[in-house]
């Protein structure tokens, strides 16, 4: 982490704009010393790069929740989102997935947050370059969005110019079509595999 420096005896620490990640070798060897679910928790803020504000609240929730509460998947989309605008999409490709396993495993989710998670989840896998696992999950999401909030709703376009974008970089530029209308509400998706 840029603004970020572990001690020993503190954990993480804010050191300013600018600063490098170092870890002098007597840290590192502490931080093997801390309880399993915490360095699970220090990895993965190393690895999201998060901004401070929606670290202190992921680190927050993490502790009211639990790792796999439902109301914690707009954390991970938050903290995807801030991945991707700084250009890390591997990273932001992981909290999403951690996002939609917990969409998957819980039963108090609603449909329309797994098919937005889904969706996400999906914008990255195209921007990565990841078609095929992309694809099957627009496809599955976009209809639920369809049918949840209509074809003019900035989630159901959202999914669409997802599509869009997979299928011209994938050279199927008939399917491109066919979902940039839909995306420009011209007319309604058919159901294509």
């Amino acid at each position: 982490l840029a603004h970020l420096q572990l001690q020993p005896s503190q954990g993480l620490q804010h050191r300013g704009a600018g600063a490098r990640h170092e870890r002098a070798p007597e840290q590192h060897d502490r931080r093997h010393q801390r309880p399993r679910s915490e360095r699970a928790h220090v990895r993965r803020v190393e690895q999201h790069d998060a901004d401070e504000p929606e670290r202190e609240a992921d680190d927050a929730e993490r502790r009211v929740l639990g790792e796999d509460h439902p109301n914690r998947i707009s954390t991970y989309c938050s903290i995807g989102q801030t991945l991707l605008a700084k250009g890390d999409v591997d990273g932001a490709i992981r909290v999403y997935e951690d996002a939609v396993a917990i969409c998957r495993k819980s039963t108090r989710v609603d449909a329309g947050t797994k098919a937005n998670t889904m969706s996400k989840l999906a914008a990255a896998l195209v921007t990565a370059k990841r078609f095929d696992e992309a694809e099957k999950s627009l496809l599955e999401a976009q209809p639920i969005l369809l049918s949840l909030y209509g074809p003019k709703h900035y989630r159901t376009v959202r999914a669409a110019n997802a599509l869009v974008s997979l299928y011209e970089a994938t050279g199927q530029p008939e399917k491109a079509a066919q979902w940039r209308a839909t995306a420009e509400g011209r007319e309604l998706p058919q159901t294509t595999k």
